[in-house]
């Protein structure tokens, strides 16, 4: 495996901006305990009940699989480059009408990424003014498949008439 299929490992469950935010803080919460006093015990032992038990069993399977070096050095520059990949990852600001379940949310994840051939965090916002549909920032392009954008052109239209 090599370091970029480890990191899809810890970032699989990534659908929402605000998931991938905790899994920064988490990431952080790692780097910081690393040169903390470890008697002897595996960086995973150390951060039961700090992280969640998702990060902590991929940070175990991880230590298992010699991906985690016990060096110190190297188990920083692991998270470095693990916060590095996370802070690639594309976003994409969803503006819905309603706040989604995560039913709903896992399955419009799952649509764009493969619409797009590539992993895509979305950024969900709400507001109940555009009535029905989604308003979509995504890479420098803006789309609105609202309805209340198509009604408010509606109506602008026949005002001109």
């Amino acid at each position: 495996m090599n370091q970029n299929e480890l990191f899809e490992k810890f970032t699989s469950e990534l659908k929402t901006k605000e998931q991938l935010i905790i899994l920064l803080d988490e990431i952080e919460t790692v780097s910081s305990s690393i040169y903390k006093e470890a008697g002897g015990q595996p960086i995973s032992g150390r951060l039961k009940g700090y992280v969640s038990e998702s990060f902590l069993a991929n940070l175990e399977w991880a230590e298992k699989n010699g991906y985690i070096s016990s060096e110190l050095e190297a188990q920083k520059d692991f998270f470095n480059q693990l916060k590095k990949f996370v802070l690639g990852l594309t976003i994409c600001k969803l503006i819905l009408a309603f706040s989604p379940k995560p039913e709903f949310l896992s399955k419009i994840s799952d649509w764009i990424n493969k619409e797009t051939g590539k992993r895509i965090i979305l950024d969900i916002y709400t507001n109940e003014n555009i009535l029905a549909g989604a308003i979509i920032e995504f890479e420098g392009n803006y789309r609105d498949h609202s309805f209340g954008g198509q009604l408010s052109e509606v109506i602008s239209k026949r005002s001109l008439i």
